[in-house]
């Protein structure tokens, strides 16, 4: 207990700079309050709301062109000059700058090199979050100069939220070594981030600092930014630095949203259901995939940290409990293999000696390649797996799980709309599965798992606001302290939140 309230003490010194609950992206959104029902009785209603939701990021992007275009002229003398462009980010930011420099090199033949992505913890955090890397800018300037940034080569920080201290440190890194002005991309108003931390303040009020504001309004999830928020910057930045001319821009917003609109969601229920009942069944799932790896990994991971999860595991641990899903590249025997399969390049890992979990060996820990399938199959032993195929085939994405099949067709989509598509499908379909597995109320991320400073305080909010749903107030401060006791005994499936409720319930009892 005395270590508890330490560690509860020691956040509420610098709990100021972590309350984020007035932003737009941790708000709750007015069309899912009642999300985690939908998703159990009417998935057909959720999921066409959902959609919805995501057709909204074209509202904004139509009106922000002229910015974009404005980027892909900078893209194209930053390059043309022999330089670099490094897109930085944290979570899903960081993977959506990967995603970046992913699509890059399989569209690019002669500037393989010019475009860096880099995430906060590097290639090592793409499966698992490296805990607390995205509260240290300190991190983001040491990757840099890892990597070589110099004067010339242009930066593009990603922050959902437009505060992670991780992304903000390789901006201001970027501004004191390079006469390039960095980018900043972020997705809250500026009136709100300027009164809610000193870091975004001074980012935001920097006059050499470009800002591109993508706000897109709440989350489908409260504080999910995996999804609007993380579509809509992968598609504004995919747009500047891949499209051929200025008129792409516009014609691929156009063709990307017609697609949508045209395309019958319906077909996601069938899987949604057949994928939830193999987990209520103990069956695991075994995502196989050709070359759409990046876009299912991003998925598939991230729904480790938004719904406590176990994550993928990697076999060098051989404590680590088996993960509900995980990915395989087809046809590839070897974890080095499929890793540059995946990203179209050798990993680049940090390999910080203080953490051992940013070296090379450990990420190739994680296998994703057929070899590392059959290990799997022999660990769960009698538990049963299925393999969910999703795969490029020509101008469709073919989608197979037990009975269920279907075909997408992508025809006419260049490879980013091609991308994005699989992106939000996938984003809905995960979404609605953890709700029928209960990892949600309402729209309210009752499983998060506070592993950084942003995390804790929105853990507090949230028992904020099922402690007022029952008509029971407690200050901040007294949850926080509820909290961290109970972080001190929680097993690592337990929701926190409900644990931290629970707790307080009973001492009011």
């Amino acid at each position: 207990m005395q270590n508890s309230t330490k560690r509860a003490n020691d956040f509420l010194k610098i709990a100021n700079e972590f309350k984020l609950g007035e932003l737009t992206t941790e708000s709750r959104h007015p069309l899912t309050m009642n999300l985690s029902t939908l998703s159990q009785t009417e998935l057909i209603k959720a999921i066409s709301i959902l959609k919805n939701i995501d057709l909204g990021i074209f509202e904004v992007l139509e009106k922000k062109v002229d910015t974009i275009l404005e980027l892909q002229e900078l893209f194209l003398k930053t390059i043309g000059d022999g330089n670099r462009i490094f897109f930085s980010g944290c979570g899903s930011t960081g993977r959506l700058s990967l995603t970046l420099e992913f699509l890059w090199r399989q569209s690019n033949h002669s500037h393989k090199e010019s475009v860096i992505g880099l995430m906060a913890g590097g290639d090592s955090a793409l499966i698992k979050a490296i805990e607390d890397f995205e509260d240290h800018p300190e991190y983001a300037r040491h990757h840099l100069m890892d990597l070589g940034f110099k004067d010339g080569d242009l930066l593009v920080g990603s922050s959902e939220g437009g505060e992670t201290p991780f992304v903000i440190g390789s901006v201001e890194y970027a501004l004191k070594h390079s006469k390039i002005k960095p980018w900043f991309v972020y997705c809250n108003p500026d009136s709100e981030l300027l009164k809610t931390t000193t870091r975004s303040k001074d980012i935001i009020s920097n006059p050499n600092v470009k800002k591109f504001n993508l706000t897109v309004g709440p989350m489908a999830i409260s504080g999910s930014t995996r999804m609007q928020a993380s579509t809509i910057i992968l598609f504004a930045l995919g747009l500047a630095l891949l499209s051929t001319d200025k008129s792409a821009v516009s014609k691929s917003l156009s063709n990307l949203k017609n697609k949508m609109i045209d395309l019958d969601y319906g077909f996601l229920k069938a899987f949604i259901e057949e994928e939830f009942n193999c987990y209520e069944q103990g069956v695991f799932i075994n995502y196989h995939t050709n070359n759409l790896g990046i876009t299912i990994l991003t998925d598939t991971t991230e729904r480790a940290p938004t719904f406590n999860l176990t994550p993928f595991e990697n076999h060098l641990n051989q404590d680590d409990l088996p993960a509900l899903s995980n990915l395989y590249i087809m046809d590839v025997h070897s974890s080095k293999e499929a890793w540059n399969y995946l990203l179209k390049r050798n990993p680049r890992c940090l390999n910080w000696k203080e953490f051992p979990i940013t070296h090379l060996d450990y990420f190739y820990g994680f296998d994703i390649s057929m070899k590392n399938h059959e290990r799997r199959k022999r660990i769960l032993k009698k538990s049963k797996c299925v393999s969910f195929n999703i795969l490029e085939d020509g101008e469709n994405i073919t989608w197979s799980l037990n009975k269920q099949s279907t075909v997408t067709s992508c025809k006419g989509l260049t490879l980013l709309e091609k991308h994005l598509l699989l992106k939000m499908l996938l984003n809905i379909h995960s979404t609605l599965i953890m709700g029928k597995m209960n990892r949600y109320e309402g729209n309210l991320m009752t499983f998060v798992k506070p592993s950084c400073n942003k995390l804790i305080d929105r853990a507090i909010r949230y028992v904020t606001h099922l402690l007022k749903d029952k008509g029971v107030t407690k200050s901040y401060d007294e949850i926080c302290f509820a909290l961290f006791a109970e972080l001190e005994n929680i097993s690592p499936s337990e929701p926190i939140v409900l644990r931290t409720l629970s707790r307080l319930l009973s001492v009011r009892n």
